[in-house]
């Protein structure tokens, strides 16, 4: 009899205690379904997708077909506020121009970024200097972006030495033909705030410069580029460098004529943008002819250098606030926008199906 009560007792404290495991565990899975909808992050929650670059990981079961890019597993915060994708259109509200190869594509999804973060209904055209198939590929679903190719075997040899930028020239006259209103920017650098600015220069001057560093041209000009465009040295000593890494044009005006087609011609004639014994020790080349150019073309030109950051200084350090000096000539260093870069999630999973592409 003692023995039966014994295995009751037992047999109590075992039920007793399956209960109490499955009220914990019922309990477990309520706190867990309320955390995790506290902690959806607004990105979660909307039709904006964030893709995780390195997993390469997409929710095929939104609605919406943009994305964020991130090269780390962190989520934009806060997410982009993205603009329906359009069709680019050649008007007066100003195209974004920049060129890029394999060795700057990572700068080239900072300074994209930026362009998305700061101006995501401005359309930009990017020109291919020797890209990978992978990153062209990866390129084409961006947000408002049209990737061109430059033909280098269109053009003589010297175009090939990429560090002359003998293309820039070529570049910038075609993308003003084509879109009326642009802006050069190198990938490079990155938009630090909207471009309300450099719009309203472009429409009353009809051109949009900035000076460089320096304060004396002539000791980043090689003499000899002075000589083939019949410039005395001596009036240009002094003066400050026009920056060949930012400046806008507009189609037809006076700068068009009177520096940009000049600029074109120079860059054609290796004599011209790259003399005999020129480096980057004396010489700068694209920019050293847009200088030249510049200030004898008799044009009053006004530099806006107030708008050029040249330091990670004069920038605001929370990167989501708009700085007054808005663009930042970060050479390539940057990659505060990367995670605001963009792209047709659609159009990419097409692209990759089957295939394990590195976005590097």
């Amino acid at each position: 009899m003692k023995q039966r009560r014994a295995v009751m007792r037992g047999l109590q404290r075992w039920g007793q205690l399956l209960v109490l495991m499955v009220t914990a565990f019922v309990c477990f899975n309520v706190w867990l379904t309320l955390r995790l909808k506290t902690n959806t992050s607004p990105a979660e929650s909307s039709d904006v997708i964030v893709i995780n670059a390195r997993a390469r990981q997409s929710e095929r079961n939104t609605k919406d077909v943009l994305g964020h890019f991130t090269p780390d597993a962190t989520p934009s915060k806060p997410p982009v506020p993205l603009l329906p994708q359009t069709q680019l259109s050649d008007n007066y509200n100003l195209t974004i121009v920049t060129a890029s190869n394999k060795k700057f594509y990572k700068a080239l999804v900072n300074f994209v970024g930026s362009v998305h973060f700061w101006e995501p209904s401005t359309n930009l055209v990017i020109y291919d200097l020797g890209l990978r198939e992978s990153q062209r590929e990866f390129i084409q679903t961006w947000c408002r972006t049209e990737l061109l190719k430059f033909d280098f075997k269109s053009f003589p040899p010297h175009f090939a030495t990429v560090d002359q930028f003998a293309w820039k020239p070529i570049i910038i006259r075609e993308a003003v033909r084509r879109f009326g209103v642009i802006l050069w920017s190198d990938a490079g650098s990155d938009i630090r705030g909207p471009l309300t600015k450099i719009r309203e220069y472009l429409h009353l001057d009809k051109y949009f410069f900035v000076q460089g560093q320096d304060t004396d041209m002539v000791e980043t000009c090689h003499k000899m580029m002075f000589d083939y465009l019949h410039q005395n040295v001596t009036r240009f000593k002094g003066k400050y460098s026009y920056a060949g890494g930012l400046h806008g044009w507009v189609k037809d005006s006076r700068a068009f004529n009177e520096i940009l087609q000049p600029w074109v011609t120079c860059a054609m004639n290796v004599d011209c943008i790259s003399p005999n014994g020129a480096s980057l020790y004396d010489h700068r080349f694209d920019q050293s002819a847009l200088s030249i150019l510049a200030h004898s073309s008799g044009l009053n030109i006004t530099a806006h250098t107030e708008l050029l950051a040249a330091h990670r200084s004069q920038v605001n350090k929370d990167k989501s606030v708009e700085s007054p000096m808005i663009v930042h000539t970060a050479r390539g260093r940057n990659r505060d926008y990367m995670e605001f870069l963009c792209y047709d999630i659609s159009k990419w999973d097409r692209k990759r199906e089957g295939r394990d592409i590195n976005f590097y």
